[in-house]
């Protein structure tokens, strides 16, 4: 198997086909989270306009038991029953890579109701996915040099996501303010004073439970990255890193096959 031609899938279609393959907690979940369904008129149409789409689509077969097509169905299986997953989220942009075997993943990217599904070999890296996730470009040294870490309470790192638009345009133009500090705040305010993370999970279909092994907050900015770190946050101390983009992309790039290998482990 090599890397797979993309599998695209509307959040409707996804909701059906793993309902129509057995995975009622899987679909329901979808259902729950993006409120497709009120009441029973919506579902009798809702069935009707998803089956439709995925004749037109070539992903359904009536000689099967379940109506989908074998390749769709096997991908649904693998997807479901993968309990290792790395989920990066960057606004509505979604990107998961679901472990399958010690060779292949299955990347999932969604966005605006539209799903993505492809096989991707471990060997190819998954640098160049994450750079894309991230939306990072080429780094720029020159402001990396006037940069240093940035270490904030808890508290007034709190604050950083409810303050007042005028307060925060007069803060990022007070050249009295740290550079660095001004700096962060002006990426904050470009990305809509959120932060991007990155989840590292381990799922149970059977049992319905996922748990969160890792989580990392980061910001993308001018060429690096901003990365937070809690390890001292029970002594009230957060530091936002900026970091080199090809420095934390490879990074990354070790905790992913480390954690992939450490829950291969696991299972086996």
């Amino acid at each position: 198997m090599n890397q797979s031609q993309p599998i695209s899938l509307t959040t409707n279609e996804l909701v059906s086909v793993l309902a129509l393959c057995g995975f009622d907690q899987a679909a329901s979940q979808i259902l729950n989270d993006h409120n497709l369904i009120e009441n029973e008129e919506q579902f009798e149409r809702f069935v009707q306009q998803s089956e439709q789409m995925l004749k037109q689509r070539g992903y359904w077969d009536d000689k099967r038991e379940t109506n989908i097509a074998s390749g769709l169905e096997n991908m649904m299986h693998l997807l479901v029953h993968s309990s290792s997953k790395v989920r990066f989220v960057n606004d509505n942009h979604i990107l998961i890579i679901h472990l399958i075997n010690n060779k292949y993943s299955l990347i999932q990217q969604s966005a605006d109701q539209s799903h993505s599904f492809t096989f991707y070999p471990h060997s190819e890296g998954y640098q160049p996915i994450i750079k894309n996730q991230l939306g990072l470009k080429d780094e720029n040294a020159s402001l990396l040099d006037e940069l240093q870490t940035i270490e904030i309470s808890e508290e007034v790192f709190n604050e950083f996501h409810t303050l007042d638009e005028a307060v925060l345009h007069s803060m990022i133009s007070d050249e009295k303010l740290n550079l660095s500090l001004r700096t962060f705040l002006k990426d904050f305010k470009r990305n809509e004073l959120r932060l991007d993370n990155i989840s590292f999970l381990n799922s149970n279909y059977v049992k319905d439970e996922t748990t969160v092994d890792q989580v990392v907050f980061l910001l993308p900015s001018d060429g690096f990255v901003w990365h937070l770190d809690y390890e001292q946050v029970n002594q009230d101390k957060i530091f936002i890193v900026p970091v080199p983009n090809s420095l934390y992309v490879s990074k990354l790039q070790e905790t992913l096959d480390s954690y992939f290998k450490m829950t291969s482990a696991i299972k086996l």
